[in-house]
């Protein structure tokens, strides 16, 4: 049995390998450790005389053992097939390095042999401080999560917010979370499918419009209810508050990392302004959703659904008039090229209406991480970042939008304050109409639902910087 390659040392070595492979990269303390078992398996089997053409069994190994971890990944699985040292059957290993190995083990030429009684207790030292090199490379393992959503890379969901929180993460992990951004639907799909997709495991992250997917978000929708609030910073935080109380049966399947506003939505469009209500008349508006849908058609508009990505061609062919969206996309569709004309609220007066939007993980992939990244995800995550999103939305994209509307000479346009009452009178029909939908979903009283939203909303806009 001494000229056998022992058999448990080869499933070693295979294991080694494949996590080799699946890390990618060679960590320092597993070489650190591998180095310190060498040496102790070289002062097992150092041959008598150093110069014998087959070498030493120290060397051999070592040899072997770093292709094995860090170089030749497949090779050692073919090193795997024949475990008898000398066997020229063995696949994939050249002539010389099997002679060379079985002279490791026979006394070919008339030399001492070596003492292969006291191997095994070195290759079980060796194992012994492999495996806790190996756990070690394992919680140094990177993790790459896919973000998916639909706007451009250069919009400012994803230059502002999004990039700069996963760079605040990857930092904070020393590297070990990365973040690969998949803008315009690059994965494929629909705007409408991220929140599948999400769920499904297409995507780890994706950053979407609740609103897209008709009737499956009803209870977070209270917070695009017209003329609920006048701070998206504000309204985001109450959001966040608002979903951890009520909103597990509607989240379900994802893994909620913030909820938030853009600003507050307003209306562009192309040749004539809209300051009063009977200037809605004959005019196309796109809608995003249900409640502006709504909303169009009270205010005497033709309600156009329509996603995001869809609103310049539409405009640029006549499909629509023009769109209620906030500043916030304004740059990266071009917005500004397309129109003349932007109708915003009274000054200090509410929104017309404000677009909810999720970041969201999929669940599977966010208990998959190691305790200590979920924590540096969840510390960076949450109200958090849902109240810097708002923040965000508040000032850079209300300015944004402002200094490119004004570039192209377009003109900006504000209610009156009486105008502004008529149009929330006519308005105030569709909070029935969402406790309605509310209830026939199975919540408990709407109304009290709708209450408490308009409380965190009111609590949060006393310390809101806008």
């Amino acid at each position: 049995m001494a000229d056998y390659f022992p058999l448990w040392l080869t499933f070693r070595l295979r294991f080694l390998e494949l996590a080799s492979a699946v890390q990618g990269r060679t960590n320092g303390l597993h070489g650190a450790l591998t180095d310190v078992g060498l040496r102790l398996l070289a002062r097992r089997t150092v041959p008598t005389e150093r110069n014998t053409n087959q070498g030493r069994l120290s060397n051999r190994f070592a040899r072997l053992l770093r292709h094995s971890v860090a170089m030749q990944p497949a090779r050692l699985l073919l090193y795997g097939g024949v475990h008898r040292l000398g066997d020229s059957r063995v696949a994939g290993l050249p002539e010389r390095n099997i002679r060379g190995a079985a002279g490791c083990t026979r006394n070919y030429n008339n030399k001492r042999e070596y003492p292969m009684s006291k191997l095994p207790k070195a290759l079980l030292a060796l194992a012994c401080v492999s495996c806790l090199s190996l756990s070690a490379y394992a919680q140094e393992a990177v993790v790459t999560l896919k973000v998916h959503h639909f706007l451009p890379a250069h919009s400012l969901t994803q230059a502002n917010l999004l990039k700069p929180w996963a760079d605040e993460i990857t930092e904070a992990s020393d590297g070990r979370i990365q973040f690969q951004f998949y803008p315009s639907m690059q994965l494929g799909g629909t705007p409408p499918q991220l929140v599948d997709q999400v769920r499904d495991g297409v995507a780890d992250i994706v950053w979407t419009l609740p609103g897209y997917n008709s009737g499956r978000f009803p209870l977070i929708s209270v917070f695009e209810q017209p003329f609920m609030s006048r701070s998206a910073e504000a309204t985001s935080q109450a959001m966040w508050e608002f979903v951890a109380k009520h909103g597990e049966k509607e989240f379900a399947g994802m893994h909620l990392l913030a909820t938030h506003t853009t600003d507050g939505a307003l209306i562009h469009t192309g040749k004539k302004p809209i300051n009063r209500m009977a200037d809605f008349r004959g005019k196309k508006i796109r809608a995003a959703n249900r409640t502006s849908t709504k909303l169009i058609s009270l205010l005497g508009g033709t309600p156009v659904a329509m996603p995001v990505p869809q609103i310049p061609e539409a405009l640029s062919k006549g499909v629509v008039d023009g769109a209620i969206v906030p500043w916030d996309v304004v740059p990266a569709l071009k917005l500004h090229e397309l129109v003349g004309h932007h109708t915003e609220m009274a000054e200090g007066k509410p929104a017309l209406m404000y677009t909810v939007m999720i970041l969201a993980m999929n669940p599977a992939t966010y208990e998959g991480l190691p305790e200590d990244l979920r924590k540096i995800i969840d510390e960076r995550s949450g109200a958090v970042l849902s109240r810097r999103a708002g923040q965000l939305f508040d000032e850079i994209a209300v300015q944004n939008g402002h200094r490119l509307a004004e570039s192209r000479g377009n003109k900006i346009h504000q209610l009156s304050e009486d105008e502004q009452q008529k149009w929330m009178k006519v308005a105030e029909r569709l909070d029935q109409d969402w406790i309605k939908e509310v209830e026939g979903k199975g919540y408990a009283n709407g109304a009290a639902l709708l209450e408490d939203a308009r409380q965190l909303i009111q609590q949060h806009s006393d310390t809101a910087t806008r």
